[in-house]
């Protein structure tokens, strides 16, 4: 993936403004330009916080000081952390009834918060305007085109006798 961005960031126009506090403009093109700030891990795109990955700015940015863009990687993306986290030995569960229950703080839950599973209200005001149509009405025949009844219970249909 870093090699993707670093793909994209040749692409890029870079501008030193600060190279001893590594400060620098991308221009990416398209009138986009974005300040990238190495040394305090900082792109003004957003990507580079957000994912704590580096962003084409970045790589493009470190690249032309010359600078590796792997170095600006989070740890928690390094192989060392993943295989530290699951190096501890695990311990199976087993019943549930041998957990101790929790003292911790107990989560209740607002009835009046919750949603019914079904449709919802209408908040329409109906005045005098609004045709009150019955169920019955509504339904129509598919053989005879009458109101009232469907096609089952057609009493023109021979086949219904």
């Amino acid at each position: 993936m870093l090699k993707h961005k670093e793909h994209l960031a040749t692409g890029h126009h870079v501008r030193a403004y600060n190279v001893d506090h590594t400060v620098f403009e991308v221009d990416e093109g398209w009138d986009q330009l974005y300040s990238v700030n190495l040394s305090e891990r900082f792109c003004q795109c957003g990507k580079f916080k957000a994912f704590k990955y580096p962003c084409s700015h970045v790589a493009a940015a470190a690249l032309s000081v010359p600078q590796n863009p792997f170095q600006y990687v989070d740890g928690v993306f390094l192989i060392t952390n993943l295989v530290e986290a699951y190096s501890y030995p695990w311990q199976p569960i087993g019943n549930k009834e041998v957990i101790p229950p929790s003292t911790g703080p107990m989560l209740i839950l607002d009835s009046s918060m919750l949603h019914a599973k079904s449709r919802p209200r209408s908040t329409r005001i109906r005045n005098e305007m609004d045709e009150v149509e019955t169920s019955q009405s509504r339904i129509r025949c598919g053989i005879c085109k009458q109101r009232g009844h469907n096609r089952r219970a057609c009493p023109n249909c021979e086949a219904n006798d």
